[in-house]
């Protein structure tokens, strides 16, 4: 991703940051990938659902990049602290907090396996688009034991109750079935080959085995519950969760439904999405989850 501290250490506005991405980031999902400001809304937006005094909450965004929703989120609560293992995305996040003047923000250079944070100190943490990736910070080792090993992390730093929010792809997404890319791989059915195929199949064509573990609603449950993490209720971002237009109760066939005919979506997409939740099919082909969970 171009965005170089550099290039940017002059810059003093937030407005300016936004019109540099747009310059030198030609594709605008990317565009409003780095911006984060559309992503942290509706997460804000979901978080305080679940938490009507969210505004005086502590919040940690782990894997906060570039700062985008940390920032936003630091808009609407008490505290939030970014943790990244890129020291870059770390500097670019601590300018851009310099740049809005939002004094109760701060990132952290660490690891989802070793976040620097006392135990039973956190109301809220955010994982998005991010459990998938922790893999790869240990590359010797079982993707599914890091990931454990991050919640259980996760778990320690949380209060009593506090909430945990998770996004993340669903493994079996039904594109996947139908030839798409997976997103983190950029290769075609390796999300739903067993394990043991997919590295194969990733060391053949990449040379690297395939760590960007993704699972099914009921495994995803399963992991959290070997975490300890109870999950209260899990919605679907639609139509996925990185830009979700609505994001929706993923029991709640009806109001799927209603949410399906209101998106900005090509009607063949609509249409697949409609005959996927009329089949009660949401929990197993769906494109993501967002499962909110307490400790």
């Amino acid at each position: 991703m171009s965005i170089k501290l550099e290039e940017i250490k002059n810059i003093s506005s937030e407005e300016e940051f936004e019109n540099h991405v747009e310059r030198v980031i030609q594709n605008k999902h990317t565009q409003k990938w780095v911006i984060g400001r559309e992503r942290g809304k509706k997460i804000f937006e979901l978080m305080e659902k679940f938490n009507p005094d969210f505004a005086e909450k502590l919040v940690l965004d782990l894997g906060c990049g570039f700062g985008g929703i940390s920032l936003f989120l630091s808009q609407n609560v008490r505290w939030v602290i970014g943790v990244d293992t890129n020291k870059e995305s770390i500097r670019i996040s601590h300018l851009r907090a310099k740049m809005s003047k939002e004094d109760n923000f701060f990132a952290i250079l660490s690891s989802a396996t070793n976040i620097p944070i006392k135990n039973d100190s956190l109301d809220s943490i955010l994982i998005d688009g991010v459990l998938e990736w922790v893999p790869l910070s240990k590359p010797l080792e079982n993707p599914k034991s890091t990931q454990l090993e991050a919640l259980i992390e996760v778990r320690r730093v949380l209060k009593e109750k506090g909430t945990l929010f998770l996004a993340i792809e669903n493994r079996y997404y039904l594109r996947y079935w139908l030839g798409t890319r997976d997103h983190h791989s950029r290769l075609r059915f390796v999300p739903i080959l067993p394990r043991k195929i997919a590295d194969c199949v990733s060391k053949m064509q990449k040379g690297e085995p395939y760590m960007n573990w993704t699972y099914s609603y009921f495994k995803l449950k399963e992991i959290l519950k070997q975490a300890e993490f109870e999950v209260l209720k899990v919605y679907v971002g639609i139509p996925d969760y990185v830009f979700p237009e609505k994001i929706v109760d993923i029991e709640d066939k009806h109001e799927i439904k209603r949410q399906i005919n209101t998106i900005r979506e090509r009607k063949s997409r609509k249409i697949i999405w409609g005959i996927i939740n009329k089949l009660g099919l949401m929990k197993i082909f769906s494109s993501n989850f967002i499962p909110i969970c307490q400790k």
